[in-house]
């Protein structure tokens, strides 16, 4: 009879098995979730360094005489994600200093990313 009862798991062994079974499945979800998250935030700040870029690429561009103090802000569309770009140049006595700021307001956890140039006579 001892052999017999050994055969057949308890109920509070199945709760504890089902216990562990739940604390590693949600574990691995959260990990899961974490780098769909972290591959998204990574995608959108690849966008705006090249929306940056862009904007750089379109100042190198121009004349020195034409690049005027200024200051505004544009919202740009990428790959169906919303970004605004606020673009401040800054005139000094030797030097213009051009600084763009990214920012998307609908990225998850997305920090605005500031980059600055200067452009020389």
């Amino acid at each position: 009879r001892i052999s017999e009862q050994c055969r057949a798991f308890t109920l509070i062994e199945t709760l504890v098995g089902v216990a562990v079974f739940l604390i590693i499945a949600t574990a691995a979800y959260q990990a899961y979730a974490s780098l769909f998250t972290l591959i998204s935030l990574n995608q959108y700040k690849i966008i705006a360094l090249n929306l940056a870029n862009e904007k750089f690429e379109l100042a190198r561009g121009l004349p020195y005489e034409d690049i005027e103090e200024t200051a505004g802000v544009e919202e740009i569309v990428r790959s169906g994600i919303s970004f605004n770009a606020t673009t401040t140049v800054a005139v000094g006595d030797e030097d213009k200093l051009m600084e763009i700021e990214i920012a998307c307001p609908s990225c998850k956890s997305f920090t605005p990313l500031k980059l600055t140039t200067q452009f020389y006579e």
